[in-house]
């Protein structure tokens, strides 16, 4: 099977009836059937508008969008396997005579057949780099892979299946050097390592897989099986994996493809008796998630908010959520309750940092461009008095001992303010901070200095700085949280995507754990024991904590790209992420029930 995202076709070949069909996936009808020889693959080439079949022994070519054959390529061989690759140009058939066995190389569009590379038993699935040289192929009757310099068309090395056998799905992580290669005998997904080609995983899967699809996006691995099921597995780093569901089929279906851009997975059932064969489309499979994670409870519009979305603060009791819209120039007033905005206040110079004073009703809005810290009356948001800083005030805490408002600002410094916006003292630092928190049974913040590669430690009692702890291993460090309870720092860094667990007794890194790209915000959930972080790559990564020092991914939400910014408010047990504008993408806040 293949798909066209574009017009949201289907292309499913059915050797049982020799034709090739096709499904609107938009209205679930079937649009057409193309008779012809025994199909067995079929491969939709968006770029060139072109679809690509093997029946009997050549390949054909056909127009896009009449679906007229344009070309077809002879080769005297019974032919399965497509693989299309779309950098080089280039199409790879499998061939399988009974004394022949090879990948034949066909150039695009034109169909001409470039060579073929000889290979030592029949090919199943196989994958070609689109970085690389390579090809990877599995050759069951061997118990092997078959590791191909396409260039040269010659083998490198085959690799052995550690322990199991029937080798049949593979799949590729270019990015982690990671080959996924779906056996039946005993049922597992053998995990390969493209650097060394020695196996890093084994995990179980359901029995009779035939196909198997890596999610780069979402680091996520479904393996359809014929036993009746895909199972969802959840990358959490190169070699360690977690099935986060199975989600239940029909018993002899074991062809399928998926669509990430369409979020669909469309599966092959087979004839059974008197039931026709079918093409059932599963809707929402890249979105599952396991149990216990994040729940979408609603969106709440932001019609005419426009550009970046930057932090967010809460009025708890008032059930009222706060927002910066920095490049909008405004604080939007939110009800999530109603999920409707009730209110914005206008001509604000890039707000940035938010706190909202519940025993005084009173809202510190933060502003970059002006360097300002406004103060509003929390009911009718009339402007009480400004506090002005050189440049850049951006994040806002509020320090419950000392009963003062923090803000950071400038090219490195965090202002004090009382309750009336009164500028009361300052600590300096040495560059501009980012998020910062603050020990609620101590005296210390602890800010991120990205600039300086640094958490800066600073005691408020002294108004000092007390240490500098060096963050080297990953680098722009923005968002911050705090686990005062086990003594551990959690910082989001973006070079590489990395959370980095930090024991705030000794400043020692604890812990380095892969996460969503893009991040700005992440919260620490000392109730449930979880970290969320929120990252622009358009997804919330969910973290169980184990214990302080170990973290599993248990969720890998998809939210939307650029939304990098948000909120958890653990007395209403929801998470808010906060989605900009961007073309068709249109400015909202999501909401989601923590599980």
């Amino acid at each position: 099977m293949s798909v066209d995202p574009g017009q949201q076709r289907l292309f499913a070949a059915a050797p049982a009836d020799g034709t090739i069909e096709i499904v609107d996936l938009k209205t679930g009808k079937a649009l057409r059937s193309m008779e012809g020889e025994k199909p067995a693959a079929v491969r939709f080439a968006p770029e060139f508008d072109q679809l690509y079949a093997t029946r009997g022994q050549s390949v054909y070519i056909y127009d896009g969008k009449t679906l007229d054959q344009v070309a077809k390529v002879n080769l005297d061989s019974n032919l399965d396997e497509l693989q299309y690759d779309p950098r080089a140009k280039r199409l790879y058939a499998g061939v399988m005579a009974a004394d022949k066995f090879a990948i034949a190389i066909l150039s695009l569009p034109d169909g001409k057949l470039l060579g073929q590379i000889k290979l030592p038993a029949k090919p199943q699935g196989f994958i070609v780099e689109q970085k690389g040289r390579r090809i990877f192929a599995n050759i069951p009757a061997l118990k092997q892979i078959a590791v191909i310099d396409r260039e040269s068309r010659t083998l490198l090395e085959p690799w052995s299946l550690a322990g199991t056998q029937a080798n049949y799905p593979i799949d590729l992580d270019e990015e982690r050097h990671r080959l996924f290669v779906g056996c039946r005998q005993p049922a597992r997904m053998v995990v390969f390592d493209t650097d060394s080609g020695k196996p890093v995983a084994n995990i179980d899967i359901s029995g009779d897989t035939d196909d198997l699809f890596y999610d780069s996006a979402r680091k996520r691995v479904y393996v359809l099986s014929g036993d009746g099921s895909i199972d969802v597995i959840d990358q959490r780093d190169a070699d360690h994996y977690q099935t986060l569901r199975r989600i239940p089929t029909v018993a002899g279906a074991r062809n399928s493809a998926l669509s990430v851009a369409l979020n669909v997975f469309c599966l092959g059932v087979p004839r059974r008796g008197s039931e026709p064969a079918e093409i059932r489309v599963f809707r929402g499979v890249t979105q599952g998630q396991g149990p216990s994670a994040l729940a979408v409870k609603g969106r709440i519009d932001l019609p005419n908010v426009d550009g970046r979305i930057d932090h967010f603060s809460a009025d708890v009791k008032g059930r009222r959520l706060f927002m910066s819209a920095l490049g909008n120039h405004t604080v939007e007033v939110l009800d999530p309750q109603s999920g409707k905005r009730v209110h914005t206040i206008p001509d604000l110079a890039e707000p940035q940092g938010l706190y909202y004073d519940p025993s005084w009703n009173r809202l510190f809005v933060a502003c970059a461009s002006d360097g300002a810290t406004k103060v509003f009356e929390g009911s009718t948001f009339q402007l009480l008095d400004t506090a002005k800083f050189f440049a850049d005030a951006d994040n806002i805490r509020y320090d419950a001992r000392a009963q003062r408002v923090i803000v950071g600002f400038g090219e490195g410094a965090l202002a004090f303010l009382d309750s009336n916006g009164k500028k009361t003292g300052e600590i300096a630092l040495d560059a501009h901070p980012e998020s910062f928190q603050l020990e609620k049974s101590g005296t210390r913040a602890f800010v991120n200095v990205p600039d300086k590669k640094e958490i800066q430690v600073l005691d408020l009692v002294k108004n000092a700085m007390s240490g500098r702890w060096p963050v080297t291993s990953a680098l722009k460090n923005y968002p911050m949280a705090l686990d005062e309870a086990n003594h551990r720092l959690l910082i989001g860094c973006r070079a590489p995507a990395r959370m980095l667990v930090i024991d705030t007794e000794t400043g020692k890194q604890m812990a380095s754990v892969e996460i969503v790209g893009d991040t700005d915000d992440l919260f620490y959930d000392a109730a449930k024991r979880r970290v969320y972080v929120i990252g622009g790559q358009g997804f919330v990564d969910v973290f169980e904590q184990k214990d302080p020092d170990r973290y599993d991914r248990i969720a890998h939400q998809p939210t939307a790209p650029g939304a990098r910014t948000g909120f958890y408010v653990p007395d209403w047990g929801n998470l808010f992420v906060a989605v900009p504008h961007r073309g068709e993408q249109r400015a909202e806040v999501l909401v989601y029930d923590v599980q």
